[in-house]
């Protein structure tokens, strides 16, 4: 592909939703409407031998339609990337758009949805279907109404539990306030560390990433206004549990300035403790003591260079487990 009609592509692919007129591609360009629509149908010939279209509405504008991903992001090959939508397989668009609907209460309108990730409405169809199924195991329900479009329906615990499967599943996928979480990310997994540290109580990496994930998200939901309520269903606590998922909150009110209410806190107590993730003891010897600070330094080593450089290696596990003594 020449460098003509690469630049469309480009153009195409950064907008992300909507459709772009032919006098904007020139506009942006330098270029003449005549000459944009001569490549527009050069790319087209292109695009159809490699799993995508040109999609074109009078009065609207031309859009790129994903038809085969696997394909298309072959064809694509050393191309530019940084303006492709995140998003690159069947399975994981999936999730995104589960993700997408968690965080709208009100309607997502099908054809928006579908120009935003660059797939037909049919495909968009097959997908909603799949998401549907995810929903089901969070007892929640995706409501598709005439000229309003999706909404998912049910109580904010259930949600939160849907976002938590996602986030696992996907690791890669973009929480919504994405700098939230970069910025919260290894101090709630410290502030929990340190928390059970203090009470004598040993938990595997494996589950302190889980609680840690479930703070994250109800800190990310409650800035968002996305706040429980004590009828949710939720108040199972055992009074060990409450205790120190209050001890967990007013470090992140001390820490972060985030203040979580009753039904937060009662919301991280419910996830606090798989039994089988944990291990009580009372006699916390040298040799754990020394584990415990080697990670709060690993763990701070990261976060530093994180904030200096903006590269992320708090998910290299092989990384931090060479740091860290056994």
């Amino acid at each position: 592909m020449n460098k003509e009609l690469l630049n469309i592509l480009e153009l195409l692919l950064k907008k992300k939703s909507g459709y772009l007129t032919t006098q904007e591609m020139a506009l942006t360009l330098s270029v003449s409407a005549k000459t944009v629509q001569r490549r527009l149908k050069a790319l087209s010939e292109e695009l159809g031998k490699n799993g995508a279209k040109i999609s074109s509405i009078r009065s609207k504008g031309t859009r790129l339609v994903i038809e085969d991903e696997s394909l298309f992001y072959a064809f694509l090959g050393d191309k530019p990337k940084e303006t492709i939508f995140k998003v690159e397989s069947p399975t994981q668009r999936i999730y995104y758009i589960g993700q997408l609907l968690l965080y709208t209460n009100s309607y997502i309108k099908s054809q928006e949805l579908a120009e935003k990730l660059f797939i037909s409405t049919s495909q968009l169809t097959k997908d909603l279907f799949e998401v549907k199924k995810i929903l089901a195991e969070f007892n929640l329900r995706l409501s598709s109404k005439p000229n309003y479009g999706l909404k998912i329906i049910g109580t904010e615990f259930n949600k939160r539990a849907a976002l938590a499967n996602i986030y696992s599943s996907y690791s890669d996928l973009i929480p919504i306030n994405q700098r939230l979480i970069k910025d919260y990310e290894v101090t709630i997994s410290n502030i929990i560390k340190n928390v059970l540290f203090n009470r004598n109580i040993r938990m595997t990496p494996f589950a302190v990433h889980t609680i840690s994930l479930h703070v994250l998200i109800a800190i990310e939901r409650s800035v968002a206004g996305y706040e429980l309520t004590l009828n949710d269903n939720i108040l199972k606590e055992t009074a060990d549990e409450m205790s120190i998922a209050q001890d967990i909150a007013t470090q992140v009110e001390n820490v972060l300035d985030v203040h979580l209410n009753k039904a937060e806190i009662i919301y991280i107590s419910t996830r606090l403790f798989g039994r089988k993730q944990i291990l009580n003891y009372n006699d916390l010897h040298g040799n754990s003591l020394m584990i415990h600070k080697a990670e709060l330094f690993v763990n701070n080593i990261l976060k530093t260079i994180y904030n200096q450089t903006g590269i992320d290696f708090y998910e290299d596990k092989e990384l931090k487990n060479s740091l860290t003594p056994e």
